[in-house]
């Protein structure tokens, strides 16, 4: 295997770039208070997660590097398809983009789930968004804050360009966030 300038530096930074990207941790916290015991489950789920993540993504980085020169990775457009058509073929290579489009769709599905949340608060604390505050009786799901954090998704998904959507989601986070701060600072 013959190791890219920076060795083991410059595999231990991409898999933290990597990591980074795996963005999400906090939106655990959003559901505490439907996780049972959250004080002692939260914590250990997350600290899981990260570590199981991290061996994941370091081992792929390593066998990935060891399939096809880093050279050749740095100029293909989809590094992971290309490692995978190369040992099985073009049907690996849809079936890894399958498995990229599952994944992507389950992390809008999680972003979900968070921007309900954080809706849900908002009704909570504000009386004109009181309606959000509504949850089911039995799962104690707040159904219309996730309806509406769909609806504000479908409205981003008509932007057209990934880039744009992104930035609206971006936007929309970041709105969430300082709101929720906002009212709680009031």
């Amino acid at each position: 295997m013959e190791a890219p300038p920076g060795g083991t530096v410059a595999i231990l930074t991409g898999a933290a770039l990597c990591f980074f990207a795996f963005t999400g941790f906090e939106g655990a916290v959003k559901v505490a208070e439907e996780t049972k015991n959250p004080e002692r489950n939260i914590p250990r789920g997350l600290f899981i997660a990260a570590t199981v993540v991290m061996c994941i993504y370091l081992t792929m980085a390593i066998v990935v590097v060891s399939m096809i020169p880093f050279g050749e990775l740095e100029s293909s457009d989809s590094p992971l398809s290309a490692v995978v058509e190369k040992r099985f073929g073009r049907t690996g290579a849809l079936v890894i983009a399958a498995v990229a489009l599952f994944s992507t769709s389950n992390s809008l599905l999680s972003n979900m789930l968070g921007a309900s949340r954080v809706l849900l608060n908002f009704g909570r604390n504000s009386h004109k968004l009181k309606g959000l505050s509504k949850v089911l009786p039995g799962r104690r799901t707040p159904a219309r804050a996730l309806l509406v954090a769909a609806g504000l998704g479908m409205l981003f998904s008509l932007i057209g360009k990934v880039e744009k959507a992104t930035a609206g989601i971006e936007a929309r986070y970041l709105w969430h966030e300082f709101g929720e701060v906002h009212l709680l600072l009031r």
